[in-house]
């Protein structure tokens, strides 16, 4: 992630707070159903995910994980992560990422299972 050179306090709490508002609307939402969008997982549930992800990785601090001011986001969230098709893209995703692989989309013959 490049961020930028100089830190600045005031920006940097500023966008803390924003992501802290923001998740919290979402945690009411999700106090009364277990999706984003309907009675199961959607699109927008996983276009959610990347925001919920960089949230707990810019905002967890030693001793005290961001999402467990978000018990409603943290149950959402690890719903979608601990889901096996979830599991088998964040798989390929590390393989993709790593320059030492040669792991190349479509080596792999996709079956009707494989995203359950």
């Amino acid at each position: 992630m490049n961020l930028h050179p100089e830190k600045l306090p005031s920006a940097i709490e500023r966008y803390q707070n924003e992501i802290r508002r923001v998740t919290g609307v979402v945690e009411g939402h999700l106090g009364e159903r277990q999706w984003l969008v309907g009675d199961k997982m959607t699109c927008a549930d996983l276009a959610w995910v990347p925001y919920t992800l960089v949230a707990e990785i810019l905002l967890n601090q030693p001793g005290h994980a961001f999402l467990s001011d978000f018990p409603h986001v943290e149950a959402w969230y690890r719903r979608i992560t601990s889901r096996p098709s979830w599991k088998k893209v964040m798989e390929m995703r590390s393989k993709l990422l790593d320059p030492s692989s040669t792991y190349h989309v479509g080596t792999e013959t996709p079956s009707s299972s494989s995203f359950n």
